[in-house]
């Protein structure tokens, strides 16, 4: 056989074989896709104690029942934001923007979510719960009403004194804070500083992140926040720090568009 045939046969083989190999890659992700969302089945959830836990009652569910209180429209987060904390005031609507992998997920809390529940520097001993309180009447919720976890309420951190939950979000400094937002601009740098430790001197530097909550005997009872049971164990298995860490793109709301 003259050389020359000899060489295209070669390279018509190396040329098959590679083809064969990337079809055969191709139809193994092909055939994982299928298997992950159609035979898979439930998901194990390995608690603290290394032992596997399948949560079948939670994919049981209704998606609604345990989904939509953190899938919202931009009305109802912008309806959280009117009632939203006193820090809003300096750090606006979105208060977190320094990390872009994580900042749409930390702002899509903080319409429901006191910012001192993440923030709140929690002294040695004293024991804090976290409990729903009504935007507008300050009262603690008993039940949570509403659709896509629109509850017109906020999860705030609270102390007991005499048996009475001592709210953890009052607004400190009010009139200070109001004082300094108009004399900002005549202030010096040095002024600006202390003004701002004045501000800020009950916050902690390292605020509560996603897996402190969402995961089994978190910070957060989600029970005693008045979910049910199912709801519970869903909002503590999914891997919300992961989740953080991996994403690559932030989307603005929509609200934005106009």
């Amino acid at each position: 056989m003259p050389e020359p045939v000899r060489k295209k046969i070669k390279k018509s083989l190396f040329i098959d074989l590679i083809m064969g190999i990337v079809f055969i890659s191709m139809l193994t992700v092909a055939v994982w896709l299928v298997w992950v969302y159609y035979f898979r089945g439930p998901i194990s959830i390995v608690t603290e104690n290394g032992k596997p836990q399948i949560k079948q009652q939670i994919l049981a569910l209704p998606r609604d029942e345990y989904s939509a209180h953190f899938h919202n429209y931009d009305a109802v987060v912008l309806a959280g934001i009117k009632t939203g904390s006193s820090c809003l005031h300096c750090h606006g609507d979105y208060p977190h923007s320094k990390d872009q992998k994580v900042r749409s997920l930390l702002n899509a809390h903080a319409w429901f979510i006191a910012c001192e529940t993440c923030h709140l520097e929690m002294e040695d001993g004293v024991e804090v719960k976290y409990l729903w309180f009504d935007n507008k009447s300050g009262a603690e919720l008993t039940k949570l009403t509403g659709k896509n976890g629109d509850y017109g309420a906020a999860i705030v951190p609270v102390t007991y004194e005499f048996w009475a939950a001592k709210r953890l979000d009052a607004p400190r400094d009010e009139d200070f804070i109001h004082e300094y937002l108009q004399s900002e601009e005549r202030l010096s740098d040095d002024q600006k500083k202390e003004a701002m430790k004045r501000v800020h001197n009950m916050l902690t530097k390292t605020p509560v992140y996603c897996d402190q909550c969402h995961v089994e005997n978190g910070m957060l009872d989600f029970t005693e926040l008045l979910y049910s049971t199912q709801s519970a164990q869903y909002l503590e298995s999914i891997d919300m720090g992961a989740m953080a860490r991996t994403y690559k793109e932030f989307h603005f709301p929509n609200l934005f568009d106009d």
